[in-house]
């Protein structure tokens, strides 16, 4: 029996750039109205503090102070990064937290959000991926179950981490979730699959057999 390889995946660590890439966050609503009494001016800067990036006000034109942890959903083009202030913001002689300078840019219309049946989609997914990843990493032998997937030919194996569980039937022809009727598809491979049914004749033998 094949053992699946193991691999560590440095899922911590991030890199930031201001260069046009394609993994943009999508943005944030904005719901909030600006009032003085919720948001603060700073003392020693114009702007004022926003405690969490959530609670933004929609209506406000000028700096706002934000967590730093908010990088990770800036759209350039809803928001400019304006500064990191050193030293740090004060509120009536008192220090707060560091904070993100930024102010939102006009005329950016984030998407809406996903559906419950969308999120509850990607809910049962992620159990999928969970509990039958490894499983069906070492019946697959690290390969795609994509017969046609021109990067089986170039490759010995591909990380777990570029590929999806698929189901064979999809669930909305009547799939199940049951492992027999799941496979590893490289990720490029499960986009071009969408919702079409894989032909159980067509696929590579290591996926017919129990033990290989």
């Amino acid at each position: 029996m094949i053992t699946a390889k193991k691999f560590k995946s440095l899922r911590n660590v991030k890199w930031f750039t201001k260069l046009e890439h394609s993994h943009l966050p999508k943005g944030v609503r904005l719901e909030e109205t600006y009032s003085p009494e919720n948001y603060p001016k700073y003392d020693n800067y114009d702007a004022i503090e926003v405690s969490q990036y959530t609670n933004m006000p929609k209506d406000y034109a000028g700096l706002m102070g934000v967590p730093i942890s908010f990088i990770t959903h800036l759209n350039p083009k809803q928001f400019e990064l304006v500064d990191l202030p050193q030293p740090r913001p004060t509120i009536d002689g008192r220090t707060t937290y560091a904070r993100l300078l930024i102010k939102a840019k006009p005329g950016f219309t984030p998407p809406k959000p996903p559906s419950p049946k969308v999120v509850e989609k990607h809910k049962r997914k992620a159990g999928l991926r969970k509990k039958y990843l490894m499983e069906l990493y070492a019946k697959q032998v690290g390969k795609c179950a994509n017969p046609k997937c021109l990067h089986n030919e170039y490759q010995e194996y591909f990380p777990p981490d570029f590929m999806d569980v698929d189901h064979i039937v999809p669930i909305s022809k009547g799939g199940s979730n049951e492992f027999d009727n799941l496979q590893l598809l490289y990720r490029k491979c499960n986009g071009k699959k969408g919702d079409k049914t894989t032909n159980r004749s067509s696929m590579p033998l290591l996926l017919q057999v129990e033990d290989i």
